[in-house]
């Protein structure tokens, strides 16, 4: 087989059971399920760190989060460490990317046409955008008055810090004057559209405002972002390989849709969080609408991208991968985000459909994320570097295996999660220890620690000896 394209589409945010392929839960992703029809759905793939920069980095590298040098948003990727993306250019692919890459997260420096870094990460063009939140603040210079307020109820640390964020920028001092632009800000600017939506985000809650947006569709965050792709895609040269990475800023917070989005959803009804008080049912149902929204309207940017692709008669030579950072908690034990070991927030979905991939599979092998890395090398012919932990999917996608790792783990600053697909155990570095039995258990709310000392520590050994690895 000659080297395929590679076609990543890398959604923010997205809990894998909101898709029709893993629940019974009212979303409509037809494009996503077709993709899942003609490949695999993976139903057990976990990423290595549930916060944007981290997971990415490790993708990026195709290293486990104790090693990949990002160990939360408020860290650069290390560019003096390889990436796949570099080792894909440097073999004769044309790489490229568009949207919200999270490899400088701490910076407001993409400049206007979004090329900031691109050749230091490997990328032979592309298009970086500030996420939903970072446009804001690199216009205002400040945190929104609706996500301040949400991180101050918090308490604790990050309570202290947006107390001061609020008292040194006063919301009536913030206009959109583009103190640091992307080329999104950029966009909405030209178009007369960044007044607008600043003042549309400024005092949005993250969840509970949700209320259409008053952008039209064109200017639409992941709207935009599929364009930009698109436009690069058109131009592919016919006869050199490509990958194309697409970082969609959505399902991510806040649950911003257009009126035409909303519309679709005000009539459809959803399952309440899992051990939640914070919101009456009502109030669940919406934010859950708008998620769905967001979702569906990747999913329609999905379809315009396996169009072209059949277009310009590619479509059987490209492996084409549907997948998220990570997850989001969306109400689950009065959680939000992201950040936490509960499932809903390290789990994510994983489609992948192409060239000598086997068709219609329901894949339970347990995934990390961050062995995509491995797997686009594999399929591009070149060796895996020693120094990745990522390990290639192709003997389970092409049926030779079914199974693929014993273990995954996730992490953050203050805990480490392994899962072994039944049981998952999490160690917090203050001493505390939680283990769930997924099978028994999926929402997570028996903690069985006490009840299993033995598979505690076998389990608190697998952490041990990753860690050590770093």
């Amino acid at each position: 087989m000659s080297q395929p394209n590679i076609l990543l589409l890398l959604s923010d945010q997205h809990r894998p059971d909101f898709l029709t392929i893993n629940s019974d839960i009212p979303v409509r992703n037809p494009n996503i399920a077709n993709l899942a029809a003609q490949g695999m759905n993976f139903t057990n793939a976990v990423c290595a760190s549930p916060t944007c920069a981290p997971s990415r980095a490790c993708l990026a590298s195709g290293k486990s989060y104790h090693r990949a040098g990002v160990p939360s948003n408020q860290f650069n990727y290390p560019l003096d460490q390889p990436t796949f993306y570099g080792a894909l250019r440097d073999n004769g692919y044309h790489v490229a990317a568009v949207g919200k890459f999270d490899l400088h997260k701490p910076e407001f420096a993409w400049g206007l046409d979004g090329t900031h870094l691109l050749n230091e990460w490997g990328f032979s063009e592309g298009v970086d955008s500030e996420g939903k939140i970072d446009a804001i603040r690199a216009v205002t210079g400040a945190w929104p008055v609706g996500y301040a307020s949400f991180y101050q109820r918090k308490g604790g640390r990050i309570g202290e810090y947006m107390s001061k964020i609020l008292a040194d920028y006063p919301y009536k001092d913030c206009a959109p004057e583009a103190k640091a632009a992307g080329p999104y800000t950029a966009y909405l600017q030209s178009n007369g559209l960044l007044d607008t939506h600043v003042q549309d985000i400024w005092f949005r809650h993250p969840y509970t405002s949700t209320a259409p947006t008053p952008l039209p569709e064109h200017a639409y965050g992941d709207t935009w972002i599929a364009n930009q792709g698109l436009a690069l895609l058109e131009n592919f040269a016919a006869d050199k390989p490509w990958f194309l990475q697409v970082n969609f800023a959505g399902p991510h917070d806040p649950v911003d849709v257009t009126e035409a989005m909303h519309k679709r959803w005000w009539d459809v009804d959803f399952a309440p969080p899992v051990d939640s008080t914070e919101f009456d049912a009502a109030t669940h149902n919406e934010i859950r609408r708008n998620y769905a929204a967001m979702i569906e309207n990747i999913d329609t940017q999905v379809g315009r991208y396996l169009d072209l692709l059949a277009a310009r008669g590619e479509l059987e030579n490209t492996i084409v991968i549907y997948a998220s950072d990570h997850g989001e908690m969306l109400g689950d034990h009065n959680l939000w985000m992201k950040s936490v070991p509960y499932h809903p927030s390290i789990s994510v979905p994983l489609v992948i459909s192409g060239p000598g991939i086997a068709q219609n599979v329901v894949s339970e092998a347990l995934v990390s994320l961050h062995d995509l890395a491995a797997t686009f090398l594999d399929y591009a012919g070149l060796a895996v570097p020693e120094a990745m932990d990522s390990v290639s999917l192709q003997p389970v996608l092409s049926g030779e295996q079914v199974a693929h790792r014993d273990v995954v783990f996730s992490s953050l600053l203050d805990w480490d999660a392994v899962y072994n697909g039944r049981f998952k155990f999490i160690q917090y570095q203050d001493g505390r220890t939680l283990l769930f039995d997924l099978r028994e258990d999926p929402h997570e709310t028996n903690n069985l620690a006490e009840q299993q000392p033995e598979l505690c520590s076998q389990m608190a050994q697998a952490i041990s000896e990753m860690k050590k690895k770093s």
